[in-house]
C-alpha cells in the first residue's frame, strides 16, 4: 500500500516511477480494512487524528475518481461494552474531549440483534472500511498505464550503487530511490537497524448460516459485514511467529472472540495472514538515510496502514521535491545513531 500510494503521487505530480517489488507477499492484502480514528482500547482518539484522518478521507475519495471504482463505505463502529466500568471509562473519556467529534459516550442497545450486548455499545462515527485489495489491484492497473511499470527481482537480484545524483539498481538509473518493503526493512542493510517490531496478524473470512448483526461489530477484534451473508474477522496479534503462513491457533483465537459478539452459527471461507511493520515506538519510519541523500524509506505503519499512509506519503513527498522537514515523531533520522552504528 505505502509503495503503490507514494507511486501514485509522483506520478500524479508528472515523475515517471519505476516500481520494484519481489515475490514475497504483502500485508496489505491480508489487511482487514477498517480506518478508524479512535483508538478503541485506549478510548481516546489515536496520534494526530484531526489532521490524519481528513487527509485520508480525501485521498480514498479522490483514488475512487480516478480508478472509478468504488472500494469505500463511510460507516460506524459498534463497540461492544464489557462492563458498566467500561461504559462509565468511555462517558468521562468523551465528557473530557479525548473523543473529539467521533464519539459521545453514550451506551446504546441494537434491537432485535444476534449480537451479545448485556453492557449495551458505544457507537464510533467516522470510520471507513476499504477494500484494500480491490483498491490496491486497480490501483496497479492504473500505475501500469500510466508510465509507473513493475518489475520484479529478488532481493538477491537487486544490485544496488548510491552516489550523490542519484542510484543504480542493476541497469536502471534514478534520482532517487523510496523503500516501502514492508517486513522486509528489517533484513536490508540500511535500514535492520531500526527497531522495527513486526507483528503478526491472520484474518477470517465467514459465511453466516442464519441472520447476523449488519453493523460493524468490535470487541477485541472486528466483525465486518460484506456481502451475501459473509462477513470479515479478525485480526489477531502474534509477536513470536513471523511467518505469512495462516495457524490453527489463529483461527482459533478469531473464532473464540467471534462467538464472544454473536450467537449467530457460521462457516469459514478463507483465512489470510500478513506480517505488520510495526516499530517500537508505534509511529511510522518516514525519510532519508543520513548516509545516502537520494535514499528514502516509508515504512512502519503497523495496525494503522489506512489511516497513516496518506499522511505519510504526503510529508516524504514534500520532504524530497520541497525540502520541507519532517516532523519529528515519524521521521526516520530519530534513529540516526542505530543507522549509523557500526556492525
Amino acid at each position: 500500500m505505502a509503495g503503490s500510494s507514494i507511486a501514485y503521487e509522483l506520478v500524479k505530480r508528472g515523475y515517471k516511477v519505476l516500481r520494484i517489488a519481489s515475490s514475497a507477499p504483502a500485508a496489505s492484502m491480508a489487511a482487514y480494512g477498517m480506518l478508524n480514528p479512535v483508538h478503541i482500547r485506549n478510548a481516546q482518539l489515536i496520534w494526530k487524528a484531526k489532521e490524519i484522518y481528513p487527509q485520508a478521507l480525501a485521498f480514498y475519495k479522490e483514488l475512487e475518481q480516478v480508478l472509478q471504482i468504488k472500494f469505500s463505505k463511510e460507516t460506524e463502529i459498534h463497540h461492544l461494552l464489557s462492563s458498566n466500568e467500561e461504559a462509565v471509562h468511555w462517558r468521562q473519556q468523551a465528557e473530557t474531549g479525548m473523543l473529539g467529534d467521533f464519539c459521545h459516550g453514550e451506551v446504546e442497545f441494537i434491537p432485535q440483534s444476534s449480537l451479545n450486548t448485556l453492557h449495551g455499545c458505544i457507537k464510533i462515527t467516522g470510520a471507513l472500511y476499504v477494500d484494500v485489495p480491490l483498491m490496491l489491484t486497480h490501483l496497479h492497473q492504473w500505475l501500469d498505464k500510466h508510465q509507473s511499470p513493475l518489475l520484479f527481482y529478488e532481493a538477491d537480484e537487486q544490485l544496488w550503487s548510491y552516489h550523490e545524483s542519484g542510484v543504480r539498481m542493476n541497469e536502471f538509473d534514478a534520482s532517487f530511490v523510496i523503500h516501502c518493503q514492508g517486513v522486509g526493512a528489517t533484513r536490508h542493510p540500511l535500514w535492520k537497524n531500526i527497531p522495527f517490531r513486526p507483528c503478526k496478524g491472520e484474518v477470517l473470512t465467514l459465511q453466516f448460516q442464519e441472520p447476523a448483526p449488519q453493523v460493524i461489530v468490535h470487541k477485541k477484534i472486528f466483525l465486518i459485514p460484506l456481502t451475501n451473508g459473509t462477513y470479515k474477522a479478525g485480526a489477531t496479534y502474534v509477536w513470536d511467529d513471523l511467518t505469512n503462513n495462516s495457524t490453527k491457533e489463529g483461527a482459533a483465537e478469531i473464532i473464540y472472540q467471534v462467538k464472544r459478539i454473536t450467537d449467530a452459527s457460521f462457516i469459514i471461507k478463507e483465512q489470510v495472514a500478513g506480517i505488520r511493520p510495526a516499530v517500537a515506538d508505534r509511529r511510522p519510519v518516514v525519510g532519508m538515510h543520513p548516509c545516502y541523500s537520494s535514499v528514502a524509506i516509508l515504512n512502519g505503519y503497523g495496525s494503522r496502514g489506512l489511516i497513516l499512509n496518506p499522511y505519510a506519503c504526503n510529508a516524504l513527498i514534500n520532504h524530497i521535491l520541497h525540502r520541507i522537514p519532517i516532523i519529528s515523531d515519524i521521521d526516520v533520522q530519530r534513529f540516526n545513531k542505530r543507522l549509523l552504528a557500526k556492525e
